[in-house]
């Protein structure tokens, strides 16, 4: 049931990061803080899943340090947000294959 609950959550976690992606009228620092934001609610949910299912609490410790260096590079350097956005979602995307 938690993986079920979590597969329903990150289906709708990826269909968000997609609209925020693909937004005309986003810019790169709202969409960094957009990120950090999605990152934080995902790491949540999975902090609470992962206290059932152990494999779940690795994923979700792997997405509390994305989401903190997120808001580390809107802050630090903004000029670098754009760069960091197109990263973030293969990247997450590699890490759910690693720990899911």
């Amino acid at each position: 049931m938690v993986a079920s609950v979590v597969e329903d959550f990150v289906i709708l976690f990826q269909a968000t990061v997609e609209d925020v992606k693909s937004s005309e009228t986003l810019q790169a620092a709202d969409r960094v803080k957009l990120m950090a934001s999605l990152s934080d609610a995902f790491n949540k949910m999975v902090s609470s899943a992962g206290r059932v299912a152990p494999k779940l609490s690795e994923l979700g410790v792997a997405n509390d340090v994305l989401s903190r260096l997120a808001e580390f590079v809107r802050i630090e350097f903004p000029q670098h947000s754009s760069a960091f956005v197109e990263i973030l979602e293969p990247f997450g995307d590699r890490l759910a294959e690693v720990y899911g």
